[in-house]
């Protein structure tokens, strides 16, 4: 097998600037919480806004700055903001602003002990409120916060860094729909100089997550492949014309490679965009093309990222196929 290694950010060398850059705060990643709108009534009631709510987000930051650019703005969204300020013990408002893109209104400062924000966002006939106040808010003085969820587990860690590493995130909002943010082509890109480079040898492509195949269309659109989605029908014409040698590029799911799954008359490289940690979804996808009926040495290419997960992933599936080939000898010996 050959890794195609890609390049870690670290790798790579800054160029040099002669551009002054003034001093900026080191940023702190806000806390948010989720609360009963009980928690936050009193500056709800203050600001006029949410308060038919019954959930908010309280949001936990030194500093606050929006404008027209930060906000929702379209049919049915917008953002309405109210600052508050605390006076002889009492919230009042201090600015009121539905900030539009054409007004170019904005409020940016520190937000300190006095200083509370109200942000309710609409959404159609439906939204929710946010309240931003400084972590050492005069408001968090006697209010009891919910107990902070616990945090991420090491397995759902590596999910997110996996994502990454293939070029996007995977993101729940608050209305339970999966969001895709994209954050890089460095996989795609190297799987496009793969093609280039197999001339008129096809290539069939193992991927994991669904948008691994989104990825695979950018290269190669309207792809072929095998798996969730695909009926039976569909997925044995693929076949037929894959082992025809009529597809030059055809994607499979590493789960969706049945063991009696014969894919060998197609092709013999196999590339894998995403490796499994399964040792078994691993080699039965590589077993499609490397079984009997095969008559060319089989190529395998795994794209990984250097010094990533990718790399742990590999390392594991070797020492998993050692360990299993170890256990094999040993009980043909008895």
């Amino acid at each position: 097998m050959t890794d195609i290694v890609l390049a870690s950010p670290a790798a790579i060398e800054p160029t040099a600037s002669t551009t002054a850059i003034a001093p900026r705060r080191p940023y702190v990643e806000p806390k948010r919480l989720d609360v009963p709108a009980g928690v936050v009534r009193e500056l709800l009631h203050a600001a006029g806004l949410g308060t038919g709510c019954a959930k908010a987000t309280l949001v936990l930051q030194p500093t606050y700055s929006t404008n027209a650019e930060a906000l929702s703005w379209s049919d049915g969204c917008k953002d309405e903001v109210v600052v508050l300020t605390r006076t002889a013990g009492a919230w009042e408002v201090q600015a009121l602003s539905v900030l539009s893109p054409w007004d170019g209104s904005s409020w940016t400062g520190d937000i300190g002990q006095n200083v509370a924000i109200v942000v309710y966002k609409h959404r159609g006939v439906r939204g929710w409120v946010e309240v931003v106040v400084a972590p050492d808010s005069a408001f968090l003085a006697g209010v009891e916060l919910p107990t902070e969820a616990p945090a991420m587990s090491e397995a759902a860690a590596s999910q997110k860094l996996r994502q990454i590493l293939q070029g996007y995130l995977y993101e729940i909002d608050k209305n339970g729909r999966r969001i895709v943010h994209h954050m890089h082509d460095e996989k795609t890109n190297a799987l496009a100089e793969l093609l280039d480079s197999m001339g008129k040898e096809p290539l069939l492509i193992g991927f994991q997550y669904d948008e691994d195949l989104e990825n695979i269309r950018k290269v190669f659109k309207n792809v072929p492949y095998i798996g969730q989605g695909v009926s039976s029908a569909v997925a044995n014409d693929n076949i037929t014309r894959w082992n025809k040698r009529e597809l030059p590029a055809m994607a499979v799911h590493a789960n969706s490679a049945s063991h009696g799954l014969n894919l060998q008359y197609g092709g013999h490289h196999i590339c894998h965009l995403a490796l499994p940690w399964g040792l078994d979804p691993y080699k039965q996808l590589n077993e499609r093309i490397d079984r009997r009926g095969q008559t060319h040495l089989v190529y395998g290419h795994h794209i990984v990222a250097r010094d990533s997960k990718d790399q742990d992933v590999s390392a594991a599936l070797m020492t998993k196929d050692e360990a299993q080939n170890r256990l094999i000898a040993a009980i043909r010996k008895l």
